[in-house]
C-alpha cells in the first residue's frame, strides 16, 4: 500500500464513510496540490457551504427560533472545525507543503471543510449528515429520535425521569444527561407542537 492509499483509507475510517471517488477524498486532503491534483481550497468552500446548507435546511424543519439559530451554526465556525478535526485525529491524513513541520488551527479547519464537501459530491446530503453528525458537527437540537412509547394527552404534566417523546416527531438527544437541560430542550421542542404541554425539572 503505497502512502496515499494509506492516507485515503485512515480518512475513511475516522470519519466513517467509504468514497465511491477516492479522488475526491485524496483532493480534500491536499494543501499545497500535487501534480494534476488541485489544493483543497475550492472544496472547503464548498463544504462550507454545504455543511451551513445543511444545518440550516434542518433548523428549518425542526421550526427552531432565530436565536437556536445563532447557536446552532457555532458549529461551523473555524475555531470549533478545528477542535473536532484534531479531536478525531484527522491531522494524521493531512498532505503538507514540504517544508511545513504540523498541521496548524487553519488548515486543520479548511481540511475538514474540504473533506465535508467531498462527501457531500460523493454521497449527498444524507451522507453529509452521517460524517456531519459522527464528527461532532451537528448540533443536538438537530438531532432527532423516534419512540414507539404512547405520547402523552395534551395538558399531560411531563416528568422528565420517564422518557417520553412524540410518534415520529423530533425530540433533541443532549450532550448532558442532566434532567436540567434534557427538560429545557424537551419543553423547546414540545412548545411548539402542543403547546399546552409542560415539563417539570
Amino acid at each position: 500500500m503505497d502512502a496515499a492509499q494509506a492516507k485515503i483509507q485512515t480518512g475513511e475510517a475516522i470519519i466513517g464513510y467509504t468514497f465511491n471517488d477516492k479522488h475526491l477524498l485524496w483532493q480534500a486532503i491536499q494543501t499545497s496540490g500535487v501534480g494534476a491534483v488541485p489544493k483543497n481550497t475550492r472544496l472547503a468552500v464548498f463544504g462550507e457551504t454545504a455543511l451551513t446548507k445543511m444545518l440550516c435546511s434542518r433548523w428549518f424543519e425542526l421550526n427552531l427560533s432565530k436565536g437556536d439559530w445563532t447557536t446552532i451554526r457555532n458549529v461551523a465556525q473555524n475555531s470549533h472545525l478545528t477542535r473536532v478535526g484534531f479531536e478525531h485525529g484527522l491531522n494524521a491524513c493531512v498532505l503538507l507543503n514540504g517544508g511545513t513541520g504540523a498541521v496548524s488551527g487553519k488548515t486543520m479547519a479548511s481540511t475538514v471543510e474540504a473533506i465535508l464537501g467531498a462527501v457531500e459530491l460523493d454521497g449527498g446530503s444524507e451522507a453529509l449528515m452521517e460524517v456531519a453528525t459522527r464528527l461532532d458537527l451537528v448540533h443536538p437540537m438537530l438531532i432527532s429520535v423516534t419512540s414507539s412509547l404512547s405520547f402523552p394527552p395534551l395538558n399531560e404534566t411531563i416528568h422528565t425521569n420517564n422518557w417520553v417523546t412524540s410518534r415520529a416527531l423530533p425530540l433533541a438527544i443532549l450532550p448532558s444527561s442532566t434532567h436540567g437541560s434534557f427538560s429545557t430542550i424537551c419543553y423547546r421542542v414540545f412548545a411548539r407542537r402542543l403547546r399546552k404541554v409542560r415539563v417539570l425539572e
